[in-house]
C-alpha cells in the first residue's frame, strides 16, 4: 500500500493560501511594476506583444495608461503635485488613524499629429 504524498499536499495548500490571501490584498501592495510601469509605455503609444511582452491582456494596460491613483507619502504629495497630479481625497493607512493623500495624475496621450 503507498502512502500519500504529505509534502506535495502540503505545498500545494501552501501555494492555494498564498494565492487566496493576494487576491485580498489592494493593486497597491502587489503590483511591484507589473501593471504600473507597462500601463505608462501605453500611455507613451506602445503597444503590448508589440513593443514590450507581458503576461497580461492589452486592455487592463489601456485602462490604467490614461489615469493613475497615487497613494503618497505625505511627505512626497508636492513632488506629486508638481508633476500634474491632483489631490482627490485621503485613503487609511496603518497604524491606524493614519491617512495618505490621494492624488490622480492624468497621463497625457502622445500628440500622433506632429509626426
Amino acid at each position: 500500500m503507498k502512502l500519500p504524498h504529505y509534502p506535495s499536499l502540503a505545498l500545494v495548500l501552501a501555494v492555494a493560501v498564498y494565492f487566496a490571501i493576494g487576491c485580498t490584498l489592494s493593486l497597491e501592495y502587489i503590483d511591484e511594476g507589473q501593471i504600473i510601469y507597462p500601463s505608462w509605455l501605453v500611455s507613451l503609444g506602445a503597444l503590448p506583444y508589440r513593443d514590450f511582452r507581458h503576461l497580461y491582456g492589452p486592455a487592463l494596460f489601456a485602462m490604467n495608461g490614461a489615469l493613475l491613483r497615487i497613494a503618497s507619502d505625505p511627505h512626497a504629495e508636492d513632488f506629486y503635485r508638481r508633476m500634474g497630479a491632483q489631490r482627490v481625497g485621503e485613503v487609511a493607512s496603518t497604524p491606524r488613524g493614519r491617512s495618505l493623500p490621494l492624488l490622480f495624475f492624468e497621463v497625457a496621450q502622445p500628440d500622433d499629429s506632429a509626426a
